[in-house]
């Protein structure tokens, strides 16, 4: 079975379209919140509704603090609204 770990933070950003949108950051997830949230740290409100299966564990550097979300690669997942 693969396992997919999302290192201590996951990136979302936003590509400049023909319509003149501007190039930037859009989420970010630290994961460092209570287990099983998943909350956008940019302030933009991209916070998961649901946080499925996923398994917190110690981030790359092991620091108090740092963590990461471990994905079974099947069925676990964050719900993440469409705006």
């Amino acid at each position: 079975m693969k396992h997919l770990l999302a290192r201590t933070g996951l990136l979302f950003s936003l590509a400049a379209c023909s319509l003149g949108a501007q190039a930037g950051l859009v989420a970010y997830y630290d994961f460092n919140g209570p287990a099983g949230t998943a909350n956008d740290v940019t302030g933009n409100g991209h916070n998961a509704t649901s946080v499925v299966g996923v398994t917190q564990v110690a981030g790359r550097t092991g620091n108090p603090g740092d963590s990461a979300y471990q994905f079974n690669g099947v069925d676990d997942y964050l719900n993440i609204p469409d705006d």
